[in-house]
């Protein structure tokens, strides 16, 4: 039985491109070309059938995972699902598109593109291009082009040199090589710059989970009750530490192809500063790495300072030795955001007494729950007030822990 489901946006345009298909088309044709077309991609037997079933069922849903180009993006671009539910755009533009159908990230791309350049490389080449098409002149490249014009705003994770390289290693394209790496230099070098590592000390810091590709991060998930919610920004990395080393490595092998042996000392220099800032991360005692806060360098342990109903002050008079900053949280009542501010008084870190005073703003909210950062660190804090805020809301305040484990710790290793 052949039969054809045509979607345009009249019923006649539909009727018509239905009989065109049942009708007029040559479907042998079509199939031959099909047929051609599959003849690239790689038979892999390993000896197991199931495990050989795998692999081909996966470059069959990566292949078919390919939309595009449009106007925004030149190249096709990486969807991550292809079922009836997605796709459909009622802008017309894909400008409303799920998160699935709203770019191509970087984490997925480093996975997908290395599979697929063996079986379909202008795809894999072509998609890669679309991250330089969505590039300024200072190098900043975004982390989630979308064929709608979608942007993340957020400056792409350091994976794409070492993506690059993955392409070569399988398509041995020199001209793909030398077209690509003036804009990757650019691009690693944008890492740092002052408004990614702001205290200028060659470490830079991600800007936020979305960036750092782990939504649901247990010590800087901002939304969830079971994080720290601290900020990302404040605090400096192994993992991304990692990326950067070896996005450093990736292209000293990619200079090496082009004979680009003026770029070689810069980069064996960042590389070696990021060394040298992983190693005073790794602690001998837990057998770990550990994060460390952005300003001060130091891994300290954390926990909870206060906790009470935002109707009374809370009095803690309690010491921090080394001084820490401090996570606040207010929950209870509805999904809105109150309108409230908790005053906090104690020691600073330079001995000196201190207000400081979070707004309602400063508290990312999120079902009856908000959660801030306060902005200095302190020695001792004395006194923690609620103000705008009834009894049905409770307020907790605890010092940042630098010391939680994660897997993205083993990253360096």
């Amino acid at each position: 039985i052949r039969w054809v489901h045509a979607a345009r946006p009249s019923r006649s345009d539909s009727l018509n491109l239905a009989t065109k298909w049942l009708y007029k088309e040559d479907w042998n044709r079509r199939l031959k070309a099909l047929e051609d077309l599959n003849t690239a991609v790689p038979v892999i037997e390993t000896g197991d059938r199931e495990r050989d079933a795998a692999i081909a069922f996966s470059l069959k849903v990566t292949l078919a995972s390919f939309v595009g180009p449009t106007r925004n993006l030149p190249h096709p671009s990486l969807i991550f699902t292809r079922i009836p539910g997605r796709g459909y755009s009622a802008r017309r533009d894909g400008s409303d598109h799920y998160w699935q159908w709203s770019g191509q990230s970087v984490p997925e791309a480093y996975v997908a593109l290395s599979g697929i350049a063996s079986a379909a490389p202008d795809l894999a080449r072509g998609a890669f291009r679309n991250y330089l098409a969505a590039a300024d002149s200072t190098g900043f490249i975004d982390g989630k082009p979308g064929l709608g014009g979608q942007r993340s705003g957020l400056l792409a994770m350091p994976l794409l040199a070492s993506l690059a390289l993955n392409i070569y290693l399988y398509t041995e394209d020199l001209a793909f090589v030398q077209e690509v790496f003036p804009g990757l230099l650019r691009f690693f070098e944008r890492w740092f710059s002052p408004d990614m590592d702001a205290d200028g000390d060659g470490f830079p810091e991600w800007r936020s989970i979305d960036q750092a590709g782990f939504a649901n991060h247990p010590s800087f998930a901002p939304h969830r009750r079971w994080s720290q919610n601290i900020d990302i920004a404040r605090a400096e990395c192994p993992d991304l530490a990692a990326y950067l080393i070896r996005e450093a490595h990736s292209l000293q092998m990619l200079a090496d192809l082009l004979a680009r042996k003026d770029v070689r000392p810069a980069l064996q220099e960042r590389q070696k500063a990021l060394l040298a800032h992983l190693d005073r991360m790794w602690c001998e005692e837990t057998g770990s790495f550990h994060y460390r806060d952005r300003d001060t360098h130091i891994t300290v342990s954390g926990g909870l300072i206060a906790e009470g109903p935002a109707s009374a002050a809370l009095l803690p008079s309690l010491e921090l030795d080394p001084p820490n900053c401090l996570l606040v949280r207010v929950q209870g009542g509805r999904d809105f955001r109150p309108t409230f501010s908790v005053l906090l008084e104690g020691i600073a870190a330079d001995g000196s007494a201190t207000r400081e005073t979070l707004t309602g703003d400063s508290f990312i909210w999120y079902r009856s729950m908000g959660a801030a950062m306060t902005g200095q660190r302190y020695a001792r804090i004395d006194r923690i007030t609620a103000q705008g805020l009834s009894r049905v809301y409770n307020v907790q305040v605890a010092s940042a822990d630098w010391t939680h484990q994660d897997q993205t710790l083993l990253l360096p290793l």
